[in-house]
């Protein structure tokens, strides 16, 4: 197995997923092509593939099959590591099984959506919808957040300031502990949002409906366009703080929303599994 070959693996893999949508399209297009080839062979001819198309489907079939040779030989020289001989050839039963699963997880999302979509509309023509709040969630956090790193930058060493100046990251300014600090606080900032943001991804189509047709309150409509201009201000401003504390690897810029909804579900999760025992407690001392 190659030095350092767990992140090379990784990097692999992820080169293998953004190719199998295309390995996906060119075998889509060349099973249309003998469909078409096919039905024209009982319509004299017409409607068959011209030379030029067919033309197109090889050379991107072997621009595909170039893609997979080339990292079937960097899979087998990394190794698997338990030892195990043959990587070269999982690895790609591998990218397509995972391909599969996201799929059927996009496909399952896209139903909650529709079902989340119906059961607004519905809410919004029976006039008993939720109201949109007026402000933004979190005002405490981000105030929280933004006086920890003004007190952070406050009569910085020389150095330090020259760092800022330059738009060095956090760790060059301020850093490894106070970045720490800000980190954590900057994801509690985020957390406040989820819920709102999770309530615009599956209402906001309905709403926008719900208004064409004249079912949404002026002043409900007017909180709804605000928080979704103000989430998308938050969101951006997050993301800036987050490159800005981020380490070298940048992987808290790329994922800091991520991880705020992670932490959200994680305390829900506490929050409902605290009651169901208190329930549960609640049924013993009833039965007793």
């Amino acid at each position: 197995a190659a030095p350092g070959g767990q992140r090379l693996r990784q990097a692999l893999m992820e080169r293998c997923q953004h190719h199998v949508p295309f390995v996906r399209f060119v075998e889509n297009e060349q099973a249309r092509a003998r469909a078409a080839l096919e039905r024209s062979k009982w319509r004299s001819g017409k409607g068959a593939p011209s030379s030029e198309d067919l033309g197109k489907i090889q050379a991107m079939d072997a621009l595909a099959k170039q893609e997979m040779e080339l990292v079937q030989a960097e899979a087998e020289w990394l190794g698997d590591p338990s030892g195990e001989p043959g990587m070269g050839d999982r690895i790609w039963q591998h990218a397509f099984e995972i391909e599969a699963q996201l799929r059927l997880r996009r496909q399952e999302q896209e139903k909650q959506q529709r079902v989340a979509t119906e059961k607004t509309l519905k809410s919004y023509a029976s006039r008993d919808a939720k109201p949109w709040p007026k402000q933004l969630p979190g005002a405490k956090q981000r105030a929280e957040y933004e006086t920890q790193k003004a007190q952070a930058l406050r009569n910085l060493p020389q150095a330090a300031q020259h760092a800022m100046l330059q738009g060095r990251p956090a760790l060059r300014v301020v850093g490894p502990e106070i970045t720490s600090k800000l980190r954590a606080a900057l994801v509690h900032r985020a957390v406040q949002c989820v819920p709102l943001i999770q309530r615009l991804q599956a209402e906001a189509a309905a709403v926008k409906i719900a208004a064409d047709r004249g079912q949404v309150d002026d002043d409900d409509l007017a909180n709804f366009r605000a928080v979704d201009d103000a989430v998308k201000k938050e969101v951006d401003a997050v993301k800036a703080e987050a490159d800005w504390l981020a380490d070298d690897s940048r992987k808290m810029a790329d994922s800091i929303w991520a991880h705020a909804f992670k932490v959200h579900a994680e305390k829900r999760q506490a929050v409902l599994a605290k009651l169901q025992q208190q329930q549960q407690q609640q049924q013993k001392q009833d039965s007793s």
